[in-house]
């Protein structure tokens, strides 16, 4: 996990259409008419997000919810959350150092 990823404050993108059908969320980005669909535990971390939060909070939310392997989780959670700003639905707000 690099030093940089915890150090800042991820924000949802605020337009989107989310739509939760059989255990999955689907997201609309109304900017690009894209609809990205999040299993499980990906619609669990952008529901946890509420507004904005940093990676510790979501990792310390998880290890609370999750029974799972911390380092595989924080894997996950890293690579969710630069997917997702890959696709422009959750952004970097701020740096909190």
């Amino acid at each position: 996990m690099g030093g940089y990823i915890v150090s800042v404050v991820y924000r949802r993108l605020d337009q989107v259409e989310v739509v939760e059908l059989d255990g999955e969320t689907l997201v609309l980005n109304p900017e690009t008419f894209a609809v990205t669909k999040l299993n499980e535990v990906g619609g669990w971390v952008w529901r946890t997000m509420d507004d904005c939060a940093t990676f510790e909070q979501l990792e310390q939310r998880m290890t609370e919810t999750f029974d799972a392997d911390r380092r595989r989780m924080s894997a996950d959670l890293t690579l969710f959350l630069n997917e997702m700003i890959g696709i422009g639905l959750i952004k970097i707000a701020k740096d909190t150092e």
